[in-house]
């Protein structure tokens, strides 16, 4: 009895294994063909100085802001370099022999999936980076740079956020609450 107890667990581990294998393969595919659906080429890698936990202090609100900046994502937008003015041009052709119900799910799907477009930004000598919407329509998105600021007498480094066209101030941000505050 104990033999065919361990035979069968055995099989149906065996078995668990091989569909857990084959769910992440499908994953991959649908992930080549959202990405291949969307125009999107390759991954955008964040500068190493922008990247981690930070947070600003909204005074209005008195509340703190936590923005996280990995490796590939900022905010928890999913980030892919910006096409080129070529293949921008195809996905708009694309886009524009849709129909409104398919433009509609389109863009749906880039918001639901928090898809993104950065481009790596330069602010006086810093390396920083700009993110918007993929294929945006408006705007120039967010700009995140790495800054030296002055707090309690001590230079801390500081991430520098703008906003719009001409890359607008609108807050710092700090490694700590108690930096930001």
């Amino acid at each position: 009895m104990k033999h065919k107890l361990f035979a069968f667990l055995s099989a149906f581990v065996a078995l668990l294994g091989i569909t857990l294998a084959v769910n992440a393969n499908t994953a991959d595919a649908i992930s080549t063909k959202t990405k291949q659906y969307y125009g999107i080429q390759k991954e955008f890698v964040t500068p190493k100085a922008t990247r981690g936990t930070w947070y600003s202090y909204d005074m209005q609100s008195n509340k703190f802001q936590k923005i996280v900046i990995t490796k590939n994502t900022a905010e928890g937008a999913k980030l892919f370099k910006a096409l080129n003015a070529k293949q921008t041009d195809a996905m708009i052709k694309k886009i524009n022999k849709m129909s409104n119900k398919q433009k509609r799910a389109f863009y749906n799907g880039i918001y639901d999936q928090k898809l993104s477009q950065a481009e790596i930004y330069k602010y006086k000598g810093k390396t920083g980076f700009n993110v918007n919407n993929w294929l945006p329509t408006a705007g120039d998105g967010v700009y995140y740079v790495p800054v030296t600021r002055t707090r309690d007498g001590k230079k801390v480094t500081a991430l520098r956020i703008g906003t719009g066209a001409n890359n607008y101030f609108a807050s710092y941000a700090y490694k700590t609450k108690e930096l930001a505050k």
